[in-house]
């Protein structure tokens, strides 16, 4: 984010997992298990909230990915319109779609 931002880390330096981050790309730094979930919800508009949570396992390569979307399910169960566009979701709603989406991830 530093960089959309004009942000800079200008002592120190981040770590995680015994590894420095800061300057690395930030799709590197999802790969190796980092998520964030935007303030304001920030979902796909366009998409249904089953395509979203799909989103968020953009990254994986493994075969469990339909696992976890009925995890996010157990977590939050689905909501009345949860396969139409996100714009039907109430605010609450779509919190739960953004934390549901990073958590496709598998972020460590």
């Amino acid at each position: 984010m530093l960089k959309t931002e004009d942000g800079e880390v200008t002592r120190g330096e981040i770590v995680f997992n015994g590894e420095r981050i800061n300057g690395i790309d930030p799709d590197r730094i999802v790969r190796r298990g980092i998520i964030q979930v935007m303030e304001g919800r920030r979902i796909i508009a366009d998409m249904t909230s089953l395509e979203n949570l799909r989103l968020g396992a953009f990254t994986r390569s493994d075969n469990e990915v339909g696992a976890d979307i009925d995890m996010v399910y157990r977590y939050f169960p689905r909501p009345e319109g949860a396969y139409g566009p996100r714009g039907y979701l109430s605010g609450g709603e779509q919190q739960m779609l953004a934390i549901g989406r990073a958590l496709m991830a598998r972020p460590k």
